[in-house]
């Protein structure tokens, strides 16, 4: 973009550079240059602004938003894999860039997390994962133009397989479902029936349906 200033003589034309309902992607720098009556560019009088726009805070998701941890099919799941080393990234903007906290929980109210990566508070690591760090994850966020506070939430399903430890005993109930252990609850209440019955003849199996 560029501003042309006409001069004759001693008469000089003001230009300005004016922004109707300015938007966050004009945020710029911007120079004003003189052109000399030779078509020569004068640099040492060159004027440069900054223009900085300021918006609230937005949440755009929680990410990876990719395969295979990420299933359009259920855009608020995640699934990872036991010892996995995770990254949750909340997709967050807003000028200036927004406060953001984490909090995890199986049911409400989540507790609070304690962030390490203080460079990037966007960013939930969570190495080595396991089974009990799956449920509900909820990022928060906010600026000094926030009318309230943002968040979106996300599930972890972490999945893991299935040893001598984790076969019921006689008459206890097994649920895959919602705990984390396997994508489907059949596909674990499979499992755990054929690892069941190498173990001991007189195991008895239930499902959690009844």
């Amino acid at each position: 973009m560029s501003v042309l200033v006409e001069r004759t003589g001693n008469y000089t034309q003001r230009a300005d550079l004016q922004f109707s309902s300015i938007r966050r992607y004009q945020a710029a720098r911007y120079a004003c240059s003189i052109k000399s009556s030779s078509g020569i560019f004068i640099k040492d009088l060159d004027l440069f602004y900054n223009v900085n726009v300021q918006y609230a805070a937005r949440i755009e998701g929680i990410g990876p938003q990719r395969p295979p941890h990420y299933s359009s099919m259920s855009p608020d799941v995640l699934v990872f894999n036991e010892t996995d080393d995770v990254s949750l990234e909340c997709n967050v903007t807003g000028e200036p860039f927004p406060t953001v906290s984490w909090y995890h929980g199986k049911t409400r109210p989540y507790r609070r997390l304690k962030i390490d990566n203080s460079s990037r508070p966007n960013v939930l690591r969570l190495p080595n994962i396991t089974r009990h760090k799956s449920g509900w994850y909820k990022c928060v966020a906010s600026n000094n133009l926030s009318i309230k506070n943002v968040s979106r939430t996300v599930h972890v399903n972490v999945q893991w397989s299935l040893t001598s430890s984790d076969s019921p005993r006689k008459g206890q109930r097994f649920s895959g479902n919602g705990s984390g252990h396997c994508p489907h609850p059949l596909v674990s209440l499979l499992l755990a029936c054929l690892l069941a019955s190498r173990l001991s003849s007189n195991t008895l199996m239930t499902s959690s349906d009844g």
